[in-house]
């Protein structure tokens, strides 16, 4: 069974981000991670990621969340809602793409990032609309003060990250692409979301498609639709091995939490 997408902490920052500065590409052979109600297929070797990734997945019958870190530990997350199913994405008729893109984005500002207790201070630090595969969308980035508990690889010190957004809409889904940096480079966080958007295969392809399937990690639980709480950015359990069927129309737990 698929696993419920509400209890995965928005921005997982429980593990340090490494910053290098131009590391090549680690090509891989691990397939494609298909995501439910093919809402998308995403290559394993995109040239976002450096090195073999990690990932924890949830989802429900109208959204889902895919959680990312290479082998750098570098974080990336791509969120899909149900435009009005998702609480998240309740949109007004005939609205624009891009101001889809822009409800969303506060929506998350408003509803997502306050439900975390580890945060400390958090600065809207700008946004634009973009074009992202054919479509009008959002870039946004935020800062975030971090509680040092919320991170173990801080010890005693609070720390400041800089979170991205890039939103867009195809079809009948809004998709979120997420990326966190420890430097304030809203140059190269726009084109790690845009690579990691550009490698997307939208619609995705069914698990039973010649695409080399990846093994599927994640957790499992079960949390109420509008809990906002469980998208709430702060401490991010590490990846633990979970088995996870895929399944079209709606999940069921599968596990709980440690």
């Amino acid at each position: 069974m698929c696993l419920n997408h509400r209890w995965f902490h928005l921005v997982a920052l429980s593990l340090l981000m490494l910053l290098t500065a131009c590391a090549s590409t680690v090509k891989q052979t691990m397939g494609y991670y298909h995501a439910p109600q093919l809402a998308y297929t995403l290559p394993l070797d995109s040239n976002a990621f450096r090195g073999q990734v990690t990932l924890t997945e949830g989802c429900d019958h109208v959204g889902g969340s895919l959680n990312i870190w290479d082998a750098q530990n570098r974080f990336f997350r791509i969120d899909y809602l149900r435009i009005n199913q998702d609480p998240l994405a309740m949109i007004p008729p005939y609205a624009a793409d891009h101001t889809i893109a822009e409800i969303i984005l506060a929506n998350y500002e408003r509803k997502v990032i306050p439900a975390s207790a580890n945060i400390k201070v958090v600065n809207n630090l700008g946004k634009v609309s973009v074009r992202v595969r054919n479509h009008e969308g959002m870039f946004a980035m935020v800062s975030l003060s971090m509680q040092h508990k919320a991170i173990p690889e801080l010890k005693d010190k609070d720390q400041l990250f800089y979170y991205g957004f890039l939103i867009f809409k195809d079809g009948d889904l809004a998709y979120i692409l997420q990326h966190r940096m420890p430097a304030f480079q809203p140059d190269r966080m726009r084109v790690q979301l845009q690579l990691l958007a550009s490698d997307m295969i939208i619609p995705g392809h069914p698990p039973t498609s010649p695409l080399k399937t990846v093994k599927r990690i994640g957790h499992a639980v079960v949390h109420g639709m509008e809990d906002f709480g469980h998208y709430a950015i702060g401490s991010q359990p590490p990846p633990v091995a979970a088995t996870c069927e895929w399944n079209a129309q709606i999940a069921k737990p599968t596990g709980s939490l440690p």
